[in-house]
């Protein structure tokens, strides 16, 4: 079956087939695992087109990932050397919420990533709110994320990031207050 799937997430994009694949992946816990999987596979388009079905299917049946998965994803966001899959894995991780124990490589990788001109503005962004909902676990690292977030030259980037950046600083400065604050 994983063959099949491998067939027809390489070819071009159809959305009508591609949701019908997402239904099905979505009330079948064995479809969603074989699709699952593939997010990790050499082929670009394979694990871009299984990432897309992935995240559609997160919204709709969350209920599918289990906490191995979600280290999967983490891992993925990571390791992945293409640019769709780190931005499906983080919508996802974003949809599901961040895992107890995150590793420090995910946090760095999230951070350079956010700061990078280089990256998928999507990327980008999708750090930053992971980054943030780390925050929120953390107080003290408000501070840290905040002191990125002036280092970056706000003109250089795109009206998303901005709207970003302005949503979710308000939020910052009042845990990095928290933080600093005498206990």
């Amino acid at each position: 079956m994983e063959q099949d799937y491998r067939t027809l997430l390489a070819r071009p994009a159809s959305e009508s087939g591609y949701r019908r694949l997402f239904a099905s992946a979505s009330d079948d816990a064995h479809e969603f695992r074989t699709l699952f999987t593939l997010m990790a596979d050499a082929d670009e388009r394979v694990a871009w087109h299984a990432a897309w079905v992935c995240e559609k299917v997160s919204e709709r049946s969350p209920h599918f990932f289990t906490g191995s998965d979600i280290e999967c994803l983490v891992r993925l966001t990571v390791e992945s050397p293409f640019a769709g899959v780190h931005r499906l894995a983080l919508s996802v991780l974003l949809n599901l919420g961040l895992p107890d124990e995150l590793p420090v490589d995910f946090i760095n990788t999230c951070l350079g990533r956010m700061m990078s001109d280089r990256v998928p503005v999507a990327v980008q962004v999708l750090s930053l709110k992971l980054l943030h909902g780390f925050a929120r676990r953390e107080p003290d690292f408000a501070t840290e994320l905040l002191a990125c977030l002036d280092a970056v030259d706000g003109w250089q980037r795109t009206g998303g990031w901005q709207a970003a950046v302005r949503k979710i600083r308000p939020s910052l400065e009042a845990l990095g207050a928290s933080a600093c604050a005498p206990r």
